[in-house]
This record gives structure tokens, sequence and C-alpha cells, in this order.
């Protein structure tokens, strides 16, 4: 790294400095200087603003709000941050941010800019506020959390609970729904050789050719569920199954338990969804004979 790539980061780490000591401080001629004269901010989902003015005006009006709401202290504190320079007059920068305001800790995001270097200084082309974080009004952090980490998981309960019921009542249609459509399925315990399925069309037809005939009941029990994003699980069930095929069939009875492996993700409608399934059998009879544990290994 040379010496002007470093001074060009220490510069760029200060116009972002500046422009959070700009808006807490209620300068916002300040702020507004910190763009390009043709510069944008971007608050995703909330408004677009293009040139010095527009900002200006834009975020007079947030702080209005503010002062409205009785909020004396607004402290925005960068932690991580990156820089990358794309060439001597132009640079991408993204930063996680943390606001404070009187009743502690209200909202958390990333800044992702676009700098351009004019004249002696650097300067935001183009700013992207997304707030992936915000407290729920009159809680706390940690209440807050809490509440939303237990939404997640009920849900996830929920998706498993459909699956069982509407699997055995064979209603297909709402059944394929508790799946992503890149579902990744591993019943290879059940089915040697061709058990590992992609997608949740081909998870849905094979599973109704290996009811057809059949009266099914299904058991989850005890699920163990970690929240790993705001938008990802993992979780683990103890399962058993009972299916008692027509006459003629073969098997005639299949008897099992074991667990299921899983993971989840919450899409872009809000609903939590199968994204992964593994099953795996600590035992498996077909018409009384026992198949896993293999008896050979007794």
């Amino acid at each position: 790294m040379t010496l002007d790539e470093v001074v060009a980061r220490e510069e760029i780490r200060a116009r972002i400095a500046r422009y959070n000591l700009a808006g807490d401080r209620g300068r916002l001629e300040e702020l507004a200087a910190c763009f390009t004269e043709d510069g944008e901010l971007e608050i995703v989902g909330d408004f677009h603003a293009r040139g010095r003015d527009e900002i200006r005006a834009r975020l007079g009006g947030v702080a209005s709000g503010w002062a409205g709401e009785g909020r004396r202290l607004v402290r925005h504190n960068v932690t991580t941050h990156g820089t990358e320079l794309v060439s001597p007059t132009e640079a991408h920068a993204w930063s996680y941010f943390l606001v404070l305001m009187d009743g502690g800790l209200d909202h958390a995001g990333r800044y992702v800019d676009r700098l351009r270097k004019v004249g002696d200084l650097w300067l935001l082309q183009h700013r992207r506020v997304r707030v992936e974080w915000r407290v729920s009004p009159g809680a706390t952090v940690a209440a807050t959390t809490t509440a939303e980490s237990a939404a997640a998981i009920e849900a996830i309960r929920q998706v498993k609970a459909r699956y069982f019921r509407l699997m055995d009542q064979r209603h297909w249609d709402a059944w394929i729904d508790v799946f992503t459509e890149d579902v990744d399925i591993d019943v290879t315990d059940d089915a040697p050789g061709f058990g590992i399925l992609k997608g949740r069309v081909a998870m849905a037809k094979a599973v109704r050719t290996a009811l057809r005939g059949c009266v099914s009941v299904h058991h989850g029990h005890m699920p163990e569920i970690e929240l790993t994003s705001a938008t990802t699980a993992r979780g683990t069930w103890t399962m058993q199954d009972w299916l008692d095929y027509e006459s003629g069939h073969t098997p005639r009875t299949v008897r099992g338990k074991g667990f299921y492996f899983e993971q989840y993700r919450r899409e872009a409608d809000g609903v939590w969804r199968i994204s992964a399934m593994t099953l795996r059998r600590l035992w498996l009879e077909r018409d009384g004979v026992r198949v896993i544990p293999h008896p050979e290994s007794d």
C-alpha cells in the first residue's frame, strides 16, 4: 500500500466521521457539504434525495421529528469500516453503525458509499443507508431481541407442525409451501440410492408417490431450534411415523423412529420455510422386520 493510498483511506474515514458529527449536532449545512454537488442520499425504505439542497431539506425534516419527540441526544457511532480504492479519484466504502438516543440504543445498520475526489477533498457521491435493526417503541433492547427470537422460533414450530399435518391429510398444494423453492432433502435411510432430492417440486412428487394407498401418522417431538441470523435457523426434531398400506402393497406396514436435522429460511414474504431436511433413522421396520439398525449389526 502506497503513502497516497494510506492518506486517501484516512481522508475517507474522516469524511464519514464529519457526516455523523454534523448530523448529530444539527449542522445540516456541514452535513450536506460532505456530498458532491450532485450527490445522492438514499435511506432505504424512506427517501432518496439528490443534490445538496434536497439532502439538507429531507434531513431537516428528520431532525424536526426527533425534536418533536423530545429526544435531545443523538449519537451515531461508526464501528467496522472498509474502503476500496477504485482509482485515484474514486472509492467504495462500507460501514456498520449504531445510533444512541435518550432511551439507549435505538437502531443499527450499515452505510454503503461511493466517493469521488473533487480537488483535494474526498466527498460522498452516493450514500445508501440501510437500517437493519430497530428497537420496538417502549421496549428495551434485550426485551425486543428476546421477543423477536421467540416469535421466530414459534413460527418455525408452526411450519413443522403444518408439514406433518398437511402431509398426513394429503393437502399437497398447501404442504408444498412449507418448503423453499430450492430445498435440499436427504431421505436416503428410507430410499437408499435415490433419496437425495433437490427442490420442492421433486420433493412433493416423491412423497406423494411414497404415500399413495396408505394411512400415515407422523409425529415430531422435542424440537431444538437455533436462530443463526435474522433470516436463517437450524433445528433438530425427534420423530416417529406409522404407515399402514392397503392390502396387496409391499410392504404392508412401516414403523420408524429417528431424527430430522433441518435448516430454515425466512423469505421475502416474511414466512419461515424449510430450506434443507435430512432424515436419519434410529429404527425402521417393514412388515415387522427390522431394517435399521440392520440385524447383522447386533
